[in-house]
């Protein structure tokens, strides 16, 4: 009896060392997402609103070729780091490499249609986007240490060091702003932040690989396992991540033809007010991906001890993730007459919309934890497909929700939406992960 009472406190303890651990990675990563929203705002006062545009078209332009792209290496250091742990010198000088060769291939784009194809007339504004995309370029190298870190669980390492490379750049612009130097000195001071957390994190790494190469991970039986450093080629990540490329690329299209079609059918009123919706529930819903993060892990290590135990695990935890979804949506629903107070000038029925919008909350929540299930059971080809089948029923939802109801039909579309997303993830990964059960226990 008291073995038992010893062993429940014991894992009562390790739940809640995962879940301070958890908060910590939670809370580094919308330090993270503040300092986009702080730099944004002091360009916007200090520098006016063009020269935000500016910014965020570059900020654009370098996020979706650099770390939408690099995205897929991320998750793919967080499955095979997290496994063996002898990999992280492998990936990281692999991955880095590959990142550094987007970087130049990215500039290379922006430089030929600078000069070739639409020339911008202000050749200022085009050295800032250089700088922007150097930056961001900078920082994505520095994703590469922070996803080795996060994938062997070294959460106190890693939580500390991006949260200052956070400030350091709040800091940098701030200070620049408040002195009221020239914007290229603005510019230029989150180019020395990249510049200098990059070769920070060149000598954290150093100072922890002892550590890092004395981490021991179980020796699972599975052929999901990559036994040495040799098997991590470019040949491999090549294979590895082409579909989660592709599905990157869906995503994006995804993400962004709702608000080609809004603005087509139904005119730039009804855009407004969709779009504050839709900023009203990122509110509310920018943990999901953070949440998602810290479970990959979890998964990772389950599927590979036992593939039932994951789907065990999957269909257990849903339930709860979607409890916390509805709790949340709770609170935006009461948070919906300040958020309409706040925006201004919003028509009477945004309210009513806003309404049906934020119900797609609990399924993001789901959404946020689930969609990393293909990569770790390595079958990110059926993942890519699962997309594009996303892809294809959002379009056809938006477009007949807009041209026959309206944006009342958009805001239903975007809900129904969100429930084929989760109804499909699921689906597909339990008849996947069936017939590998069945094709094992063959063998």
């Amino acid at each position: 009896m008291f073995l038992k009472i010893k062993k429940i406190l014991l894992s009562l303890k390790s739940k809640s060392t995962f879940i301070k651990e958890s908060i910590w990675v939670i809370f580094t990563e919308y330090l993270w997402l503040f300092g986009v929203f702080v730099i944004s705002l002091l360009y916007n006062r200090y520098y006016g609103t063009a020269s935000l545009g500016i910014f965020s078209y570059g900020t654009a332009v370098s996020q979706l070729a650099i770390l939408g792209l690099g995205s897929a290496f991320s998750n793919l250091i967080m499955r095979d780091v997290g496994i063996n742990s002898k990999l992280n010198k492998a990936y990281l000088v692999k991955v880095l490499q590959i990142r550094s060769f987007i970087i130049f291939l990215t500039l290379i784009i922006v430089v030929t249609i600078q000069f070739v194809i639409y020339p911008l007339t202000d050749n200022r504004q085009f050295i800032f986007i250089i700088i922007l995309i150097i930056a961001k370029g900078l920082d994505s190298l520095c994703d590469t240490f922070y996803m080795i870190l996060l994938s062997l669980k070294m959460y106190k390492k890693y939580s500390p060091i991006k949260i200052l490379h956070a400030l350091s750049a709040i800091l940098f612009v701030s200070i620049s702003c408040f002195l009221k130097y020239s914007i290229t000195v603005t510019y230029f001071a989150i180019l020395c932040s990249s510049f200098l957390f990059f070769i920070i994190n060149i000598f954290y790494f150093n100072i922890y690989k002892n550590e890092i190469n004395t981490i021991k991970i179980p020796d699972l039986k599975s052929d999901f396992v990559i036994k040495t450093s040799e098997d991590i080629t470019f040949r491999y990540l090549a294979k590895e991540s082409w579909s989660l490329l592709l599905s990157a690329i869906f995503f994006q299209i995804g993400s962004r033809i709702n608000i080609l079609i809004i603005f087509g059918i139904i005119g730039s009123v009804s855009l407004g007010v969709y779009t504050s919706g839709s900023i009203l529930i990122t509110c509310f819903t920018a943990a999901a991906p953070f949440m998602g993060i810290v479970i990959f892990p979890v998964l990772n290590k389950k599927f590979v001890e036992n593939p039932t135990k994951l789907s065990r695990f999957i269909v257990g935890i849903i339930p709860a993730i979607f409890i916390v979804g509805i709790m949340v949506t709770v609170v935006c629903y009461l948070s919906i007459p300040f958020a309409i107070k706040l925006m201004k000038n919003l028509p009477a029925y945004a309210s009513y919309i806003f309404a049906i919008m934020i119900l797609v909350i609990p399924f993001n929540y789901v959404i946020g934890v689930i969609n990393s299930l293909f990569i770790v059971i390595k079958k990110q080809s059926i993942g890519m497909v699962v997309t594009f089948v996303i892809l294809v029923v959002n379009i056809a939802l938006f477009y007949f929700g807009a041209l026959f109801y309206q944006i009342k039909g958009v805001a239903i579309a975007s809900v129904i939406s969100s429930f084929f997303q989760v109804a499909s993830y699921i689906l597909v990964y339990l008849i996947v992960s069936r017939k590998y059960i069945n094709r094992t226990r063959k063998l």
